[in-house]
């Protein structure tokens, strides 16, 4: 429709997008609460099934060969390790306080309840275009998805003292160069089920 749109809609547009071959440039999944990795009320099995059934998805479609999937979390929860990175932009509010405490770190822009970046957590890139057997050891961040995307799509920064400004790039994890070109499906159980070029 004309005007503001909200373009948040339930997973099974996604779905229908998907078997159509009529994906947007950019989407963001979110799984079901049981499917999203969180420790107090999820199973890694069955974050791996919606991952899982997603990939597959994705490969099998025609717009694979121009997709990249990158798996990253929003916090721990107890499955990751608790070692935070360097603080780069300070808080100085209650909630924040074990991670910023003590830290000179600016608050940029003055916003409060920005501390971070938070524990170390998995970013996982899934693509034709992505190196393969390849571990980047530079930091990244969720900030570092945006930019990516920013880049790609030629859009510029948000600003206001987003960190997309300074977040790592998600380049390195790629080889532009040249295609993998093969679809690797899986098992339920996380088994490779057929490799296809």
């Amino acid at each position: 429709h004309n005007g503001p749109a909200n373009h948040e809609y339930d997973l099974s547009w996604f779905d229908k997008a998907a078997a159509k071959d009529e994906l947007p440039a950019v989407s963001f999944l979110k799984a079901a609460e049981y499917q999203d990795g969180h420790a107090g009320y999820s199973d890694p099995t069955d974050e791996q099934n919606f991952l899982i059934k997603t990939i597959n998805e994705l490969q099998k479609s025609k717009e694979w060969k121009s997709t990249a999937v990158v798996v990253a979390y929003d916090d721990s929860d107890g499955w990751y390790d608790h070692v935070a990175a360097t603080v780069r932009n300070s808080s100085h509010t209650a909630d924040d306080a074990a991670i910023c405490s003590g830290s000179t770190a600016p608050v940029a822009g003055g916003y409060k309840e920005r501390c971070g970046p938070g524990p170390r957590l998995p970013l996982l890139v899934i693509s034709p275009w992505a190196k393969t057997n390849f571990i980047d050891h530079r930091q990244t961040e969720q900030a570092s998805i945006t930019k990516f995307i920013e880049d790609n799509w030629f859009t510029g920064r948000i600003g206001d003292a987003s960190f997309d400004q300074r977040a790592g790039s998600l380049d390195n994890l790629f080889d532009f160069t040249s295609s993998n070109n093969k679809r690797v499906l899986l098992k339920a159980n996380g088994a490779i089920k057929s490799i296809e070029p």
